[in-house]
């Protein structure tokens, strides 16, 4: 892996952990067919990746988990289907993740998948290399956003890209909140998306939601779809971005 810096986005280690959360669609290590959570766990030198699978079907995964906040002693409130889905795999995942012994721990995930990163980073005891997710929805409210943050916000980053729609929800009026770094990407395609943005403010971005606002309005379901599929954050980084793990 690339020489690792907190608070520092790495556009290889991005592709390398992309492809990881691609490759838990198709392979996985960990399977819970009742809560459908798939965590595919991949060992390369020093480095170990835990790639959480996002939903098979993105257009059904918001009616599929139960969005109500639960509320979490330690880290405020906290999305209760997120939780469930989590909570069944937990301790069969601590045990692997302890059996790796590795020098860095990366996680990753592309949609629910990258939610389900972000809370097993909030609920993992050990030490973090860094937390990459795609198209993540929202996890928590402000508190667990502040609490968060105060953990593992400095080494985690969140990619988005402007067409998305997903990382917008669930809004609930305002009871969800973003954590960690954004990574955000006007546009979708390696070669036309130019610099990215590192934690944009609202006025920087509303042009462009309200844009693509009009667009997901008029246009088709299957377009949303393709706007938040794994492959198409693939392509926001360039095929030269290829860390090797090794290092």
């Amino acid at each position: 892996m690339n020489t690792f810096l907190p608070n520092i986005f790495d556009g290889g280690i991005a592709r390398a952990l992309c492809g990881a959360s691609a490759d838990a669609y198709e392979e996985a290590e960990i399977n819970n067919d009742g809560s459908d959570v798939h965590v595919l766990i991949r060992r390369d030198g020093p480095d170990a990746i835990v790639a959480f699978r996002g939903t098979a079907d993105p257009r059904n995964w918001l009616t599929d988990l139960d969005c109500r906040l639960w509320r979490d002693a330690l880290c405020g409130r906290i999305h209760r289907g997120f939780h469930l889905a989590l909570s069944s795999v937990w301790e069969e995942l601590e045990d692997e993740i302890r059996d790796l012994k590795c020098r860095r721990l990366w996680l990753t995930g592309h949609s629910l998948g990258g939610a389900l990163a972000m809370l097993c980073a909030w609920y993992w005891e050990g030490p973090i290399s860094g937390v990459y997710t795609f198209g993540q929805p929202r996890v928590g409210n402000g508190r667990f956003s502040d609490n968060y943050n105060l953990l593992r916000g400095r080494r985690t980053f969140r990619v988005v890209h402007a067409d998305d729609i997903v990382p917008r929800v669930p809004w609930l009026l305002g009871a969800y909140r973003h954590a960690g770094h954004e990574v955000f990407y006007a546009n979708r395609l390696a070669g036309e998306c130019g610099p990215y943005l590192l934690d944009p403010s609202v006025p920087a971005k509303l042009p462009l939601d309200f844009r693509n606002g009009l667009r997901e309005l008029t246009g088709e379901k299957l377009a949303w779809i393709a706007d938040h599929h794994v492959d198409t954050y693939l392509g926001l980084f360039e095929p030269t971005f290829s860390p090797a793990f090794n290092s």
